[in-house]
Formats: structure tokens, C-alpha cells, sequence
């Protein structure tokens, strides 16, 4: 599933749920074994916190994302980093690597969110197995 001797890639993450539950267990494993970082719990916190990394330049390398957030949806929010990303001229290999994450593995819906931009996925309940494989394949 994923390496055991693994180390911590020291990413800085983003983790966007709007429940708080998934919020905490996500920010417990990502701080761990990715990185610490910030959290929110809503896609316009995730879009102003972005924006402000970007800025400072010091953007994220790993945003986990729930499809389904309050005030601004996930492929949303996803469309307005890559958006913000190109116009301040991120290279397509240095962008912050998006995990979507969604409580409906509906094999077609997730097709249709890769064309969005999103670089992975996890299918809640999310285990550590789970986000470090998909980690993993990110790097």
C-alpha cells in the first residue's frame, strides 16, 4: 500500500472539510507524516488562505479538499487556485498537489473532477494507509 520507511516530506499542507471531525483526524495524520500546515472549514477560507501563501511566497505543496464545502464547492475552489497558480506563473510541476477528498466513490463523478485539476483522490473513511498511498503517488 505504501512504504513503511516513508519519511515526512515536510509539506507545507491545507486541509479544507467542513466537517470538523474529518477536519481534526486529517490535520492529526497530515501534521505527522506530510507536513503542518493550516485548516478550514468552508471553500472561501480555502481560496483566501491560498491566496495569502501565494502571495507571501510561501504556497502550499498539499491541499486536501472535500468536493462538498459551504459557500464555494470543491471543483470550484479548485478551479480558482489553478486560476490564481497560472497567473502568477507557477509552473505546472511546482502547483500545490490536490487530493480530493469525497464520501461518494462514484467512479464517473471522480473522472469527470480529475479534468478539474485535482491530482488524487480519497474515498471517506479515511484511513493513514489511504492518505499516505495517495501521498505517495504524488510525489
Amino acid at each position: 500500500m505504501y512504504d513503511e520507511d516513508w519519511i515526512n516530506p515536510n509539506w507545507k499542507t491545507l486541509i479544507a472539510d467542513d466537517h470538523e471531525a474529518i477536519c481534526e483526524l486529517l490535520t492529526r495524520l497530515t501534521n505527522k507524516y506530510i507536513g503542518e500546515g493550516d485548516s478550514c472549514f468552508d471553500g472561501h477560507d480555502a481560496i483566501e488562505l491560498f491566496t495569502k501563501a501565494l502571495n507571501n511566497g510561501q504556497s502550499y505543496d498539499l491541499l486536501l479538499l472535500d468536493i462538498e464545502m459551504p459557500y464555494v464547492e470543491g471543483t470550484e475552489v479548485v478551479d480558482h487556485i489553478r486560476h490564481l497558480e497560472k497567473e502568477a506563473g507557477v509552473a505546472e510541476d511546482q502547483r500545490v498537489k490536490i487530493i480530493l477528498v469525497t464520501g461518494y466513490p462514484d467512479e464517473e463523478h471522480i473522472k469527470e473532477w480529475f479534468t478539474t485539476g485535482f491530482d488524487q483522490y480519497l474515498v471517506k473513511p479515511i484511513s493513514k494507509q489511504n492518505l499516505l498511498h495517495a501521498v505517495q503517488l504524488l510525489r
